[in-house]
């Protein structure tokens, strides 16, 4: 019974603090996920890379390396994480399909993360050859990216000559 007693105890001391807590709902949260921690994993590699790339494009860019990228990220993966975790218990506790939407759903963000990657790599090194294939497509996202209108060979355009 003292072993018992024990135990809640150290429950009470651990529901006592706001960092108890905090680390119940991640306990919590990552138990629940566990049979997709794989699909939860690629998304947040893809979110960490895309991260990654834009503070180097940043860097060569010689501009403010943080600011943006750090107060976009969270954001980026509450929404994603939030989306997928929400998919994932309607189709664990509803659907009879076994987590097929949450997969297809992962690999639409990843694929939305590695586009803007690709945008970021191309700053870094506009000559890179796969992704010569992909120039027109990713013009809008540098533009976005550098703040500058690019022509079809992505190069600044000077607007006082128009």
């Amino acid at each position: 019974m003292n072993f018992l007693l024990k135990i809640l105890e150290d429950v009470k001391l651990v529901f006592s603090t706001v960092l108890g807590w905090i680390l119940a709902v991640v306990n919590f949260l990552l138990t629940l996920i566990y049979p997709e921690e794989t699909t939860f994993l690629v998304v947040f590699v893809a979110v960490v890379l895309d991260l990654v790339f834009g503070i180097w494009a940043a860097r060569k860019q010689k501009k403010f390396i943080l600011s943006e990228s750090l107060r976009e990220t969270p954001k980026k993966v509450i929404m994603y994480f939030s989306c997928l975790l929400m998919l994932f218990l309607v189709e664990k506790y509803i659907s009879p399909f076994d987590n097929i939407a949450t997969k297809i759903m992962a690999a639409i963000i990843a694929g939305n993360e590695l586009f803007s990657m690709a945008g970021n790599m191309l700053i870094i090194k506009p000559d890179l050859v796969f992704l010569k294939i992909f120039r027109k497509q990713l013009k809008g996202e540098i533009e976005s990216k550098t703040g500058q209108k690019l022509d079809d060979n992505l190069q600044p355009i000077d607007e006082d000559t128009n």
